[in-house]
């Protein structure tokens, strides 16, 4: 397993902003907390580019390639999947109703998330392994996410020492998924460099503190573990919310 060369990473970074990165204003809070080597970010998932501005924000602040967890179904759209392969991602078996996950198939996602820890390579996942309609900042809304967390990854990476989790809270203003694809394959064809949006969507990504695993595991269990990001999570997003308020481009109110 070798590491993406800085020249490759820095070259997708310089076509993230020619292409989608013309769509979206990106603001990237607390960058000291991304890490230079192997960590897990752990977010939210409610926009479909949420992965994809993570790994954005990550190898922005820190020049890492963080690998995103994926789904198969993602896989079968060319334009998708060939990024998907770009970059590295880890694919995520999805058993159908009924059936459980093969262990070839957890051997390999294993190996996978272990080969690339090993050589200092982060990883990044959805605390809730999809993504989710819910974009409320109650307490309701709060434990709805901490039910819906599970603790695969960490289990994934049990064995690695010195590993640590950070919470990532990111809040993407658009919810209209016609728009979505429609900005996705407009930049896919390279249209985007002729031209500026008149108004770019809103995007906020804050970078919690990193949580040491061993030390956090030492006294707690992994659903804590996993508990306490969501609420990292829903503090960091509350901080968005009042960082905007007045702003009609990156207000929350009007998803719930």
């Amino acid at each position: 397993m070798k590491s993406m060369p800085l020249s490759e990473i820095e070259d997708s970074i310089k076509r993230f902003e020619k292409k989608l990165g013309r769509s979206y204003d990106i603001r990237i809070h607390n960058p000291d907390n991304v890490q230079p080597g192997k960590a897990l970010y752990c977010a939210n998932h409610f926009h479909y580019f949420d992965p994809t501005f993570l790994m954005y924000a990550v190898a922005k602040s820190k020049k890492v390639l963080a690998h995103q967890m994926a789904k198969p179904s993602l896989y079968k759209i060319p334009m998708i999947a060939k990024e998907l392969r770009k970059h590295k991602a880890i694919m995520t078996p999805r058993p159908k109703k009924g059936e459980k996950l093969t262990k070839v198939d957890y051997k390999r996602m294993k190996k996978e998330i272990s080969d690339y820890l090993e050589i200092d390579e982060p990883i990044s996942f959805a605390y809730s392994g999809t993504r989710t309609e819910n974009y409320g900042l109650d307490e309701g809304s709060k434990n709805k996410e901490i039910k819906a967390s599970n603790t695969g990854v960490l289990t994934l990476t049990q064995g690695q020492s010195g590993l640590r989790i950070i919470p990532v809270a990111i809040d993407t203003y658009q919810k209209n998924t016609k728009k979505v694809y429609a900005r996705a394959f407009i930049a896919k064809l390279g249209l985007l460099r002729l031209f500026t949006p008149k108004q770019k969507i809103g995007v906020d990504i804050s970078f919690g503190v990193p949580i040491d695993i061993d030390s956090y595991l030492s006294s707690h269990t992994k659903k804590d573990l996993m508990s306490k990001v969501v609420e990292e999570v829903y503090h960091m997003r509350i901080k968005h919310f009042e960082m905007n308020k007045g702003d009609p481009i990156r207000s929350l109110s009007k998803y719930y």
